[in-house]
């Protein structure tokens, strides 16, 4: 209830769940998010005289992500990517999983639910995140239409950058 802007939800499965997501993102009027907007980031942390204007704002600056990584979710993508989602994208691991193809991040299955939820998100102003596993895949994902890029993570980067170190040490003392 105090002013966050971002929520990102994962292993939705039904159009209901992100409705309700939505009621519960929103303030009075549009949805049912309880309130406590002074001294929040959103009035920076000071007190606010119109809560009105505040709320209108965090309304329209809220942001719904989808993670699509549920056989149920590909199934119902029509209904799913409803207006108010912001962003969405395949949840490679737990969607090949899903369908019994567990790392076969290629299979035509995975690469069509792909397809789907790209071509939705375009048509319908939602923005499309495209997850890159290792730096050749970047230019594929943002040619096939990614607005944003999940690339990597904190510990892959910290094991390259210590392996790297470890590596240039042995050099140098070989």
């Amino acid at each position: 209830d105090a002013g966050v802007q971002t929520v990102f939800a994962s292993n939705v499965r039904q159009p209901d769940e992100v409705r309700t997501l939505l009621d519960y993102c929103l303030y009075p009027p549009d949805g049912t998010r309880g309130m406590f907007i002074s001294h929040t980031p959103a009035v920076d942390f000071s007190v606010t005289t119109d809560v009105a204007a505040v709320t209108r704002f965090q309304n329209e600056n809220m942001l719904l992500g989808l993670n699509i990584e549920t056989v149920e979710a590909v199934e119902q993508l029509e209904e799913i990517l409803m207006p108010g989602v912001g962003f969405a994208l395949v949840g490679h691991e737990d969607l090949s999983q899903a369908y019994g193809l567990p790392g076969q991040f290629e299979h035509p299955r995975i690469l069509d639910a792909k397809a789907r939820v790209r071509a939705l998100c375009k048509e319908r102003g939602i923005r499309y995140i495209g997850v890159a596993f290792s730096p050749e895949t970047i230019a594929a994902e943002v040619a096939g239409g990614a607005d944003l890029i999940l690339y990597g993570g904190v510990v892959p980067w910290i094991r390259a950058g210590v392996t790297a170190g470890v590596n240039a040490l042995r050099a140098a003392t070989d």
